[in-house]
């Protein structure tokens, strides 16, 4: 089944791109296409052409987020930044570039443990994808601000353009 015609369009780095639709429009389905994330019986065609996986692939923020919700906001991008090989963004500078170095040494929380906010969660959850890949690598995010308030939300779009800016400036994608 054809999800999308005739349709074309480049994400430059430095830049936020926005994919807008309707709920059900397929807007996370188009989004983890484009990231390469569809599963392997799923095929993304480019130009009519079965596209191959990203040669560089990038850093993607799910709409729900999966925590140790007893690590400190710290230790968690600590533990995600010790995944990767490559360690050219310091914690440090996720915890600034986030605006979460007030709350750095609190728990996460989740469940029955009282953590920090849904935004805090949310900003955390990008740092954590920010650390996983290298600086230019895109960074694709489904639904960042869902369920939060107007302030949160702000904040959230805030810190996502600070990462298109940032370094070498990557290329921002989200739904």
């Amino acid at each position: 089944r054809v999800v999308v015609d005739g349709a074309s369009g480049t994400a430059r780095r430095g830049r936020v791109l926005a994919i807008i639709g309707p709920s059900g429009a397929g807007k996370s389905t188009l989004l983890q296409a484009l990231a390469g994330r569809l599963d392997r019986s799923s095929k993304l065609r480019l130009s009519g052409t079965l596209a191959p996986p990203p040669s560089r692939p990038g850093a993607f923020v799910y709409q729900e987020d999966a925590f140790f919700s007893r690590l400190t906001v710290a230790e968690t991008l600590r533990f995600a930044a010790a995944l990767r090989a490559a360690q050219s963004t310091s914690v440090a500078d996720v915890l600034a570039a986030m605006g979460l170095a007030e709350v750095a040494s609190s728990a996460v929380g989740g469940g029955k443990v009282r953590g920090i906010s849904g935004g805090e969660r949310k900003r955390l959850a990008i740092g954590c994808a920010l650390l996983a890949v290298d600086g230019r690598a895109p960074l694709f995010a489904d639904e960042p601000t869902s369920g939060l308030d107007s302030f949160q939300a702000r904040r959230i779009v805030e810190a996502i353009g600070r990462s298109a800016r940032g370094g070498d400036g990557r290329a921002v994608l989200l739904s």
